[in-house]
């Protein structure tokens, strides 16, 4: 299925009709960068600040379902940290339907807004900063172990064990150079890695910490503050959440070696 013709596509003024109906709020929207569904930044007269996510019209209930739950159990079991909550609409629903001009249904959900520093807007990352990602990270994986949940086990191409599905896309890759480096990692990755994977541990990983989606404290510049879009969630090998991370953090770094070695020390 082509995820772009299933794109939802509401413009700010719905968006507003539509927090109004099923929450009761009147607020601005503002929309925010997604890739297959359409996110919105919310802001109410009061202050209060949420972001609304309509999903792609391909995306499965149990899926959504375990994007909302895996935050609200990290969110109990690690009060030291934020991560984006559900909220229920009037008639207490935390999934709820919503329609176009068309009459087309996409599931959205209303979650809470997390301010803060992205670790990509940290021009430099110290190295207790990496430490404290990889803490964190191990840390949540930890709560993770024995969640499971349905919606987790599905094909996803930003699942690391699909890799190898990469290569039909290698013709959109013009210069020649780059086109084979793309080649040979395929190759190590298929020689080395994946017969390895069937022994290594599997669980549910966010398995999208990259340096948009990781805040940092404000207060705090080496502290983790908390993570957002859980749109990437899937049952996988956990060390694939640590290579994710590893590779947001050698970016733009003279020494990315020894920036992921703090990641994973940690």
């Amino acid at each position: 299925m082509n995820l772009i013709e299933t794109r939802p596509r509401f413009n700010s003024d719905e968006v507003e009709k539509i927090v109004e109906e099923f929450f009761g709020l009147h607020c601005r929207a503002k929309p925010l960068t997604s890739y297959f569904d359409q996110n919105f930044h919310i802001k109410c007269a009061q202050g209060s600040e949420f972001v609304l996510k309509i999903s792609n019209g391909a995306e499965k209930r149990a899926a959504l379902a375990a994007q909302l739950e895996m935050p609200s159990l990290l969110a109990e079991k690690m009060p030291g940290y934020q991560f984006p909550t559900t909220i229920s609409t009037k008639q207490n629903e935390n999934i709820f339907c919503v329609k176009n001009d068309r009459g087309e249904k996409y599931y959205a959900r209303l979650v809470q807004f997390i301010s803060g520093k992205f670790l990509s807007q940290i021009a430099d990352h110290s190295e207790n900063l990496l430490f404290n990602f990889g803490k964190f990270l191990g840390q949540m994986d930890r709560e993770l172990t024995d969640f499971d949940r349905a919606g987790l086990h599905r094909e996803l191409d930003w699942d690391l064990k699909n890799a190898l599905d990469s290569r039909h896309r290698l013709a959109y890759i013009p210069d020649p150079g780059k086109r084979r480096l793309v080649e040979y990692f395929l190759l190590q990755f298929e020689i080395h890695v994946s017969p390895e994977l069937s022994r290594l541990r599997r669980s549910a990983i966010h398995n999208d910490a990259n340096d948009f989606n990781v805040l940092v404290d404000e207060i705090q510049p080496e502290k983790i503050k908390g993570l957002i879009d859980f749109g990437d969630v899937v049952f996988s090998n956990t060390i694939f959440e640590l290579a994710i991370a590893c590779t947001y953090s050698m970016f733009r770094k003279s020494e990315p070696l020894q920036a992921a070695m703090q990641v994973i020390q940690g």
